[in-house]
């Protein structure tokens, strides 16, 4: 899917990179709002009470984190001078590693603020 679209002939701005983010991110906050069930109370409010919802916004990250990755992948070297294009691979894998294992450290750290009272 990241050949189709406005960013299939060019390197995306910046800007609209950082609005996907925050975007991503409105939806990874959505989940904190699903009908979870915990062993303890859950502080904050259920305003998606449907157990399909969690799955939903699930699966949307899933498919916006692959979208964005692979546009992000298939641009990046071209902003690049050729004398740093080596580099590309490394940074680019170190970034991925970091942002997943980031991501994963703030979803831990927010069930388990949401569970203690």
């Amino acid at each position: 899917l990241a050949a189709f679209g406005p960013w299939s002939y060019g390197a995306p701005a910046p800007f609209s990179i950082l609005a996907y983010s925050f975007a991503r991110a409105g939806l990874a906050a959505a989940v904190l709002f699903c009908h979870v069930v915990t062993p303890t109370s859950w502080v904050l409010p259920r305003l998606l009470d449907v157990d399909y919802a969690p799955l939903a916004l699930v699966m949307l990250l899933g498919m916006t984190q692959g979208h964005l990755i692979s546009t992000i992948c298939m641009h990046a070297p071209s902003t690049l001078l050729p004398t740093q294009a080596s580099m590309y691979g490394p940074v680019t894998s170190f970034a991925i590693s970091l942002g997943c294992f980031l991501g994963s450290f703030v979803a831990l750290g927010l069930a388990v603020t949401f569970q203690t009272h």
